[in-house]
């Protein structure tokens, strides 16, 4: 069952069993397969983007305190809605979206692995990039796009890691790149 529907505005999503995990934000877009959320913190900043499976949200919360209460730190603070380039699926978009300004996402598999890397390039079912760690260039890597369990970009992790590795790298990021 596809809880998300066309809700607008602040909404508060979970995606795990337990109370203490859940997602605030906007939806941008969703399909079958996944859903894209623009994440905004508890303080009311923007936080990225979070892809996750359609059919692991299993409650929505909106027009409740607690979103009403974000929305108004993210309108304090005077933040923007970035605009979205829907593509034809939301990974599509998510791909895309991780492209921009920092270049960096991370990816949740289904065995509980964390990769994180740039220069995705989608091969049918096999997403290939460029590892990154907070060290730099880790290698290429292929995985395929059905082990994916959720996904961030543009968020406060990607950010550390591009501050990370330029400030490493006097500015210029990693060799090795696939592009």
């Amino acid at each position: 069952m596809n809880l998300i529907g066309s809700i607008d505005g602040v909404c508060s999503f979970w995606n795990d069993r337990s109370d203490d995990k859940f997602l605030v934000g906007v939806m941008v877009q969703s399909d079958d397969e996944f859903a894209l959320f623009e994440s905004i913190n508890a303080d009311g900043f923007l936080d990225g983007f979070v892809l996750c499976r359609t059919d692991d949200i299993f409650r929505v919360s909106y027009n409740d305190r607690y979103s009403e209460r974000i929305k108004f730190l993210f309108d304090l603070h005077g933040e923007k809605h970035p605009e979205v380039q829907r593509k034809a699926t939301v990974f599509d978009t998510f791909l895309s979206l991780s492209k921009l300004s920092y270049g960096y996402a991370a990816f949740l598999l289904v065995n509980g692995d964390i990769v994180t890397g740039k220069n995705f390039e989608l091969y049918d079912d096999t997403l290939r990039f460029d590892a990154y760690d907070e060290e730099g260039f880790d290698g290429h890597n292929e995985i395929l796009a059905d082990s994916i369990i959720s996904g961030r970009c543009n968020s406060h992790y990607e950010k550390l890691i591009s501050s990370l590795l330029k400030n490493k790298t006097g500015g210029k990021i990693g060799d090795g790149s696939m592009s």
